[in-house]
């Protein structure tokens, strides 16, 4: 059997051999829990074959909607990935936090414990929503059993000094 490591796939015009090594290192340089390769090749072949969930009727990018996601029998879900200011990774889509919380400003422009003050719930009869950090966001989805997809958005990719 061919490992997902080896296989020709491609997955947004990036070969499979590149992406899954990539992601690795990535989450290896958090703070999260280590995975086994033979895990997150589970993982990423459930993940190529599965209904991915985007976004429901909660905030979107809150461990709600994660929640919300895995009540519907979600088993794999998207979020959106960037960092604040301090260089903490957060679950965010926009560059600011003006559309999803009572806030205003570029959440890279913010402290993590400036944007936790924040509610992203309110506007989305939810109240009390906090932004969550990605791990939270992975230990939740591992508590659900659900598969994390990280759209990492690029234009917040620097980490200040």
């Amino acid at each position: 059997m061919e490992s997902i490591y080896e296989s020709p796939l491609i997955l947004a015009g990036v070969s499979l051999s590149l992406v899954v090594p990539l992601i690795v290192l990535f989450l290896r340089c958090l703070t999260v829990p280590q995975v086994s390769r033979a895990r997150t090749t589970q993982i990423i072949g459930k993940a190529l074959s599965t209904p991915v969930a985007h976004r429901a009727d909660t905030p979107e990018n809150t461990l709600a909607g994660i929640r919300k996601a895995r009540s519907k029998g979600a088993t794999v879900v998207e979020v959106d990935l960037t960092f604040t200011k301090d260089g903490h990774p957060v679950l965010l889509h926009d560059l600011t936090v003006d559309r999803t919380s009572d806030g205003r400003g570029r959440i890279d422009g913010m402290t993590l414990a400036e944007a936790k003050k924040l509610d992203f719930g309110s506007k989305f009869g939810s109240p009390g929503e906090r932004i969550p950090t990605l791990y939270e966001a992975i230990e939740l989805c591992d508590q659900l059993d659900m598969v994390i997809l990280l759209d990492v958005k690029s234009d917040t990719m620097r980490v200040s000094e």
